[in-house]
């Protein structure tokens, strides 16, 4: 996890971003940034090193990188499940509830909780 926190935060990740931000001409764009857009470079440049053999396609990464993705995924099938019936801070609320469980036990303790 250190290592895909690593790449996320600094190189080529948060660090290197706000690098060429502060370069940029505009002090508009210096100062204010769009949060979507900083974090969604971060995830992108954690999935493309993986992608392009980073960690000589360790396993323990991919997993890593996928267990983040978790939370999106179980959220979209636990919706699709409940159709008009789902309720988000409900959904939020339930993941929450049970400490930090590993993630591949969160999607039983979640589909208890919701029903």
């Amino acid at each position: 996890m250190l290592q895909i926190l690593t790449i996320h935060e600094a190189y080529p990740g948060h660090y290197v971003q706000l690098e060429y931000a502060n370069r940029s001409p505009s002090l508009i764009r210096r100062v204010l940034g769009s949060g979507v857009f900083v974090e969604g470079w971060a995830v992108y440049t954690e999935q493309t090193l993986l992608d392009q053999g980073y960690g000589e396609r360790d396993l323990a990464l991919r997993l890593s990188q996928l267990g983040r993705m978790a939370h999106y995924r179980l959220r979209q099938s636990i919706q699709r499940e409940l159709g008009d019936r789902f309720k988000l801070g409900r959904y939020h609320e339930a993941v929450l509830a049970h400490g930090s469980p590993p993630v591949k036990y969160l999607p039983e303790l979640v589909r208890q909780s919701v029903k």
